[in-house]
């Protein structure tokens, strides 16, 4: 988060659980005091927009058994499912304009993009924000 925030960027996580399960979600990964907007889709229309997989297959795989395998080992333990087994996630950044600079869609459940890469795509919008201001 302190990435984000030195290159004034704001966060959202968009979930498909049911809203009581956004403050256990929250304090679970440490964002109850982060600047963080934590929404839920239960109707996955927001996931289905952004084409996002779904499907099982994606959970059951032979990677996503070796990613879940190497999460428990690094600590992670996985708590009841609360939301649509079947989602898969995604990550999106996009600009003040609304274009999108950054996309990836998860094919298997430990397919996250690498959250440098994140910061490295917000800082990119922050340098170009601080460019034009300056020539400005």
């Amino acid at each position: 988060m302190p990435d984000f925030e030195r290159v004034d960027t704001a966060v959202a996580l968009v979930g498909c659980g049911a809203p009581p399960f956004i403050d256990p979600f929250r304090e679970r990964h440490a964002l109850l005091f982060a600047p963080v907007v934590v929404l839920t889709d239960p109707t996955l229309a927001v996931h289905r927009a952004l084409g996002l997989a779904y499907g099982l297959w994606g959970g059951f795989r032979p990677k996503s058994l070796w990613e879940m395998a190497r999460s428990y080992a690094a600590g992670n333990e996985q708590g009841p499912i609360q939301g649509e087994l079947r989602q898969h996630a995604g990550a999106l950044l996009m600009d003040q304009t609304g274009a999108v600079r950054f996309f990836h869609r998860s094919v298997s459940v430990g397919d996250h993009p690498p959250v440098h890469a994140l910061v490295r795509a917000a800082a990119g919008i922050w340098l170009e924000r601080r460019a034009e201001s300056a020539a400005s």
